[in-house]
């Protein structure tokens, strides 16, 4: 009966454990959105003509690995307004908790 217990609380723990490292990593991600959301802003505040090549790349790289449409645009084609869209819809996808499978 002890045992019986003592390994109910021991996957309690576990699953625990997980659910929190998988709302952290949720966390993480929307903090770099707004990261990324916060140069965009940045750059139509200047009225900057396009994205600096930098910020292209990691922005590409971003919604490849999430799964976004824009990841398989050409990289030379992407505007700030449509990834600012991108990024919201990202961020619209893990405030709702539709990315949990990809996280586990």
């Amino acid at each position: 009966m002890i045992r019986e217990t003592s390994l109910e609380i021991d996957a309690t723990l576990r699953q625990s454990v997980v659910q929190s490292e998988l709302r952290q990593a949720r966390r993480n991600r929307v903090r770099y959105i707004d990261c990324l959301l916060n140069q965009l802003e940045q750059l139509n505040l200047e009225d900057a003509p396009g994205l600096p090549p930098d910020l292209r790349d990691e922005l590409a790289q971003f919604f490849s690995d999430n799964g976004h449409v824009l990841g398989r645009a050409a990289r030379g084609s992407l505007t700030i307004n449509e990834c600012m869209d991108a990024l919201y819809d990202v961020q619209d996808m893990l405030m709702t908790g539709g990315d949990d499978e990809d996280d586990a």
